[in-house]
């Protein structure tokens, strides 16, 4: 299964597959979002945030079958992404389709116009600079810090956004770590009633991950050795976070 970062290697724009989907719904183009997805789907099975659009998109149009097909891929190989809302729906009876909603229906055909499509393309180059300029500054930063194997900024699900490695890792392996790490602690301060954390520690066989919130939806991660310096991190974590601010 192809993981996010093979997919920004090959294509950088097809990150933002799922943010122009997610505007797509937004604007009432339900099928186009579907579509859009569904395309995508077939070359990179493992994007699983287009997948979560894509479910979504099923749950709004009450396609119970195509959402439970979907719902159960990223249960085999990823459940700790699944958002609650989903579960919920997997969960509950299938509900009655109103036949009498026909008019409500036609209301996304009627916004599928050109001048909605131009706008939301204009966004996806828009987001596409922006992680231009992300890579820009994380490769940037690896490139003069001996002790750093490897940064990664993530979204509020724990999904890559884009990463730089500079030694052979298991690539599946640290990202799923780090968005399992980054939903359970997100559950665990809902309990607690705590809006954020300021730090996490993990280590793994390689290293010690610490990861840090960047904004309310973006964390990120640098990856160091067991003899790195902690205040170094700090500082770089510091660092970092003021250069790539200005772009989320």
């Amino acid at each position: 299964m192809k993981n996010q970062n093979d997919l920004l290697s090959n294509d950088p724009g097809s990150l933002f597959i799922a943010q122009l989907a997610s505007m797509y719904i937004e604007n009432g183009l339900v099928n186009e979002a579907i579509g859009m997805c569904i395309q995508t789907l077939k070359s990179y099975p493992g994007y699983d945030e287009c997948r979560l659009v894509l479910m979504k998109a099923y749950q709004i149009q009450n396609d119970v079958e195509s959402f439970s097909i979907n719902y159960n891929y990223l249960k085999d190989n990823v459940p700790s992404i699944i958002p609650s809302e989903f579960k919920e729906y997997y969960n509950q009876k299938p509900k009655e389709v109103d036949t009498q909603t026909d008019e409500i229906n036609e209301i996304p055909a009627k916004l599928e116009d050109a001048q909605t499509k131009t706008m939301l393309e204009d966004k996806l180059e828009e987001s596409i600079n922006i992680l231009d300029n992300l890579q820009n500054t994380i490769r940037d930063s690896m490139k003069s810090l001996n002790s750093i194997i490897g940064i990664v900024v993530s979204d509020d699900t724990g999904i890559p956004i884009t990463s730089s490695f500079k030694m052979d890792m298991d690539i599946d392996e640290t990202t799923a770590l780090i968005s399992l790490t980054i939903n359970d602690m997100r559950e665990a301060l809902n309990i607690i009633e705590l809006s954020s954390f300021k730090k996490i520690y993990i280590e793994i066989g390689k290293g010690i991950l610490y990861i840090f919130p960047l904004t309310t939806d973006t964390y990120l991660t640098i990856i160091g050795t067991k003899n790195t310096n902690l205040g170094m991190v700090h500082l770089i974590a510091k660092k970092l976070i003021s250069e790539i601010k200005v772009y989320l």
